[in-house]
């Protein structure tokens, strides 16, 4: 009796200090609240292991092993840690940038309309010093108008069944007053938290595809290296397309 009330002891006892974090990380999800800085530690004390890990399992089983990685400030952290940039950051000062020039250029096509209609609504509905803000979501949103690529690629609104199995922001609501942004992969939804803020969602999307090496779809792949390369400071990898840098250089003039 004694042996057999010793055992789970033991075994815990001889079980890695990587498992027993991964066991502690997994615990800390299932709360209802869970402390963001205790994951922190956890995926700290997890990185070497877990990118090895990544390298041959699946993305799901990635998830289902280190469940921190749902949340959208690990993610962020995750990806600077990787790529030493802070995505959020760079993305939101790129894009207040350029967002004028995306809208213009986008006015002369007469595409993305339907964004359109939704910030002209909403611009009358609020203050003026908050007008740059909309300007700031319309210009990221018009991106792949912008590239004349398929902007379901990259997000969907008030839709929860996107097209394609690669990360796509799910938007509910009117993403330029109170809305949502949730990312699904594989048709699944990726995080534990939603995210409030256009460029930070994008930003997190960023950072899946990078965390889990994930390849940019064809339907928006100009879109995609755009923002790695000119917003992340980031070059991808492979040839860039004459398209995105003239784009760059007529954006950022």
């Amino acid at each position: 009796m004694c042996k057999e009330r010793m055992q789970p002891a033991c075994k815990e006892r001889m079980q890695p200090a990587s498992g027993v974090t991964r066991k502690k990380m997994r615990a800390e999800c299932l709360k209802k609240h869970p402390n963001l800085s205790i994951l922190q530690d956890k995926m700290i004390r997890t990185r070497v292991e877990r990118r090895k890990y990544l390298q041959t399992h699946s993305t799901m089983e990635a998830l289902e092993e280190y469940p921190g990685l749902r949340f959208p400030v690990i993610l962020l952290t995750e990806s600077q840690s990787q790529l030493d940039v802070d995505i959020d950051r760079s993305i939101m000062t790129g894009m207040g940038q350029i967002a004028k020039k995306v809208i213009e250029e986008c006015q002369r096509r007469a595409t993305g309309q339907d964004l359109f209609c939704m910030y002209e609504e909403a611009k009358s509905m609020q203050h003026e010093e908050c007008h740059r803000g909309l300007q700031v979501i319309l210009g990221t949103l018009l991106l792949p108008y912008l590239f004349r690529e398929n902007p379901k690629a990259l997000y969907v609104i008030n839709r929860k069944d996107p097209e394609v199995p690669t990360p796509v922001l799910v938007i509910t609501g009117n993403p330029f007053m109170e809305a949502s942004f949730a990312v699904q992969l594989d048709f699944q939804d990726v995080l534990t938290q939603e995210v409030d803020e256009v460029t930070q969602a994008l930003a997190t999307l960023m950072s899946i595809y990078f965390v889990f090496n994930i390849e940019y779809h064809k339907s928006v792949k100009n879109t995609l290296c755009f923002i790695q390369k000119y917003l992340m400071s980031n070059t991808p990898e492979g040839k860039i397309s004459p398209t995105v840098i003239k784009m760059a250089n007529y954006l950022f003039s």
